[in-house]
């Protein structure tokens, strides 16, 4: 299991469906909270947010469709792979084995 399996489906996005809780991202089809920037949520401290919490909490609602992204990539990569693999290009499959390990999370 890859350590992003498991996590709340998306879409997410950022506050609630009343507009509340700019810190918070929440799931579009439940308007549930999937996790909070600065804060923790709470709404009185919520209108004084740092531009980077701000930018944090847009990044992190936007997980579910890099991750989804992610994996679209990563199908290409494997296809490059075995055209490289066929075609006998060293250079280009060293290079593309290096992507895919990236965009797997390996090191």
């Amino acid at each position: 299991m890859s350590r992003f399996e498991g996590h709340a489906p998306g879409p997410w996005r950022v506050g609630y469906s009343d507009g509340s809780g700019p810190a918070c991202i929440t799931r579009v089809d439940l308007n549930a909270l999937v996790a909070s920037v600065g804060h923790h949520g709470d709404p009185e401290l919520c209108r004084d947010m740092t531009p980077t919490e701000e930018a944090n909490t847009h990044l992190i609602a936007a997980v579910p469709r890099l991750l989804a992204q992610r994996d679209q990539l990563a199908e290409a990569l494997r296809k490059v792979l075995g055209q490289c693999r066929e075609s006998g290009n060293p250079q280009t499959y060293e290079n593309a084995r290096a992507a895919l390990r990236a965009v797997e999370g390996e090191r």
